[in-house]
């Protein structure tokens, strides 16, 4: 049976590894420790997708049951928690989707947390989404219950990847193309430059359920 520091060595090697977060783990902000078994990720990242890779990264590594990941994204620009507060509130009101009367947000130190009840999987991740988008937030913990409880698949992760593209003004998404595969999303096509690219990854993060995101887009000329 590993012992602790036998587990987080490999962990930290795992990281170092992939050059996605070697930057913020080699000696920078990720830390991390081991609780029999169970990894406990702390510090700050750039983005959603560091902070998503971090953990998809270390629940491969064997002796790991469990991941906690605190890991918070660098909030640009900084804002105080009830701007949060009003910016996410305002972006639910906004979408004719979401009936924002029945989700509960709380907002401290920028990490926000949804609860409440939705009845489709679908508003849920929207919501999800609509607070990632807002600016300032460090992290977002979805808690909304579905009632009734809806089965989950490849397929609506796929729906709402393609609506974050529509969505998303930086966004073409008539330039890609998008397959899911046990929650890990697939993204394919030419994207303008190097922003719309990076912006698409970023938007497939930021959909509740997905594992991974494979960036196969390449970049126009």
């Amino acid at each position: 049976m590993q012992t602790d520091v036998e587990i987080e060595k490999a962990t930290a090697a795992a990281l170092v590894r992939d050059p996605r977060v070697r930057a913020h783990s080699e000696g920078g902000t990720i830390k991390l420790r081991s609780q029999g078994g169970t990894i406990l990720l702390e510090g700050l990242v750039e983005s959603l997708a560091e902070k998503q890779i971090a953990e998809r990264l270390i629940r491969e590594v064997p002796g790991v049951h469990e991941v906690r990941n605190f890991l918070l994204v660098r909030p640009m620009p900084p804002r105080t928690d009830a701007e949060i507060l009003l910016h996410v509130r305002h972006g639910l009101e906004e979408d004719p989707y979401i009936n924002e009367k029945k989700l509960v947000v709380r907002v401290e130190n920028g990490v926000v947390t949804l609860s409440g009840s939705e009845d489709a999987l679908a508003k849920k991740r929207l919501a999800g989404l609509i607070t990632w988008w807002c600016a300032g937030v460090t992290d977002v913990r979805n808690e909304i219950m579905v009632e009734p409880d809806e089965a989950d698949s490849d397929e609506e992760i796929t729906d709402m990847v393609r609506v974050a593209f529509d969505k998303d003004k930086l966004v073409d998404a008539l330039r890609f193309q998008i397959f899911t595969r046990d929650g890990v999303v697939f993204l394919n096509g030419v994207a303008r430059n190097a922003t719309e690219r990076q912006t698409a990854e970023d938007d497939a993060w930021a959909v509740w359920g997905v594992k991974d995101v494979i960036n196969q887009i390449s970049i126009e000329g």
